[in-house]
């Protein structure tokens, strides 16, 4: 009995296994990455400004934007 021809089908169906495992993992993955439902815009005023003074504290030399009042 010649083991090299059994060796190389069980590697051959090794191989196909693998190779449909890893396809599958990397199909599970991408659909992970796509949205289940839509967001909807939103609407009015649910989106406020938004503002930071940046360095104000640094340049005055206060704590805070509260505590710089002018004299």
């Amino acid at each position: 009995m010649n083991t090299s021809k059994a060796t190389a089908g069980i590697d051959q169906d090794r191989r196909q296994l693998l190779g449909t495992a890893a396809m599958g993992i990397a199909a599970a993955g991408a659909a992970s990455l796509i949205p289940a439902h839509s967001a909807n815009a939103a609407e009015g005023d649910a989106i406020r400004p938004f503002r930071i003074n940046v360095g104000t504290a640094c340049e005055t030399g206060t704590s805070g934007p509260s505590s710089a009042t002018s004299t």
